[in-house]
């Protein structure tokens, strides 16, 4: 580059002298500061580049003229300098590349993020399969809080992923195979589960409410303070499921499959459980006031203090059920088989036994059955039937 300018300033002098007023390129440019900006000031690698010679030109030629580089101590200080800048570029290069992959990270999140909101609300193959790549791609980045309203994934296959504390508002799931999920905090309500597979999954503390759940299966899944709050869950699998403390109010669970679910503590007024097998269920301290289990099979649940005032067991079969403690005031009992079940301190006042069957009921006293609204066409252990028909005797009075 010397050589060049050299040339052409030579170049120049002798067509001065010449009488030629044309000046080269290069002269024009260095009056005007452009090879300073065309060549040092065009990258900052150059810039730092230049400003480092200089400053070591400067720094050796000073050294050398002061004979600094014979001096012992100078030499065991450089040494010792010379190792704590090793050092700080060991720890400054683990730190740079620690923040530029997390940046990578970050930026590649966002694009998936990103890509799920431009396939949101599109019912469509590609679509689906786009979204669930990018839900498999976000879980591998250890994240599992995800937009996903309105998204569609009809039988979609996510078992085992992670949508924990996502947002699911009315997206469509009908028919996914989500075993073993985790949806564990998610926003779900309205969204449709019709025939999906969630066996084993986590829906604890989940907000599904408002949700569409036909034919659901939820085996042994946590449902922990989950809340289906007016949820159509018909014909729905619970079974082994823990719903303990969640919430079921005015929820519809028409034949649903109920066997052995953990129901402990919770909330289920006005839930409508016609026709569904609650057999071993553990209903303990449940609310279940103006709830419907017509016709459902409820054999050797447990009913331990639980609220059951105003509700409807009509036809239901209650055989070998654990009614302690239990509230069933104002409860219609009518053709319930009660036989073998436990009545230790259970309320009946009001309650509707016509054509109840209580043939070998425990702890039943005849108190508690005078206090009934009427035991017409029950069927009830002889002994105790004299007794409440010497207390009552118009409770086994037919009503026109």
């Amino acid at each position: 580059m010397i050589r060049r300018i050299r040339a052409y300033t030579a170049e120049a002098t002798r067509r001065t002298k010449q009488g030629i007023t044309v000046a080269p390129k290069l002269i024009r440019s260095m009056k005007k500061g452009a090879w300073w900006q065309s060549v040092i000031l065009s990258s900052p690698i150059r810039t730092a580049s230049f400003i480092f010679l200089v400053i070591a030109v400067l720094v050796i030629s000073l050294s050398l003229f002061q004979n600094v580089y014979s001096d012992r101590n100078f030499q065991i200080n450089l040494i010792s300098e010379a190792h704590g800048v090793l050092f700080d570029i060991l720890i400054l290069g683990i730190l740079m590349l620690w923040l530029n992959r997390l940046g990578e990270k970050r930026s590649e999140q966002k694009k998936y993020h990103e890509e799920i909101d431009d396939f949101r609300k599109l019912e469509s193959v590609e679509a689906k399969q786009r979204i669930i790549g990018n839900i498999r791609r976000l879980n591998k980045h250890g994240v599992s809080k995800m937009d996903l309203r309105n998204c569609y994934l009809a039988e979609a296959s996510l078992a085992e992923a992670n949508l924990s504390g996502s947002n699911l508002w009315d997206a469509d799931l009908s028919g996914a195979k989500m075993q073993g999920a985790d949806l564990s905090a998610t926003m779900m309500p309205g969204i449709n589960f019709t025939k999906a597979k969630l066996m084993c999954a986590n829906l604890g503390e989940a907000n599904v409410s408002g949700a569409k759940l036909h034919r659901v299966d939820l085996w042994e899944a946590n449902l922990f303070k989950a809340n289906f709050e007016s949820s159509d869950l018909s014909n729905a699998n619970l079974s082994s499921a823990n719903a303990e403390q969640a919430d079921f109010s005015s929820a519809i669970l028409t034949e649903a499959t109920l066997e052995g679910v953990n129901f402990h503590s919770a909330n289920l007024p006005g839930t409508t459980m016609d026709n569904a097998n609650l057999s071993g269920a553990n209903l303990e301290n449940a609310t279940l006031w103006n709830s419907n289990f017509h016709n459902a099979i409820l054999f050797g649940t447990d009913l331990k203090n639980a609220d059951c005032s105003g509700a409807v067991f009509s036809n239901a079969i209650m055989a070998e059920a654990d009614l302690t403690d239990a509230n069933f005031s104002g409860t219609d009992l009518a053709n319930t088989d009660l036989e073998g079940a436990n009545f230790l301190n259970t309320n009946l006042h009001g309650a509707d036994l016509s054509s109840a069957k209580l043939m070998g009921a425990h702890n039943l006293t005849a108190e508690q059955l005078a206090s009934t609204r009427t035991l017409a066409g029950a069927s009830i252990d002889e002994a105790l039937r004299s007794v409440v028909m010497e207390m009552s005797p118009k409770l086994f009075e037919e009503k026109e």
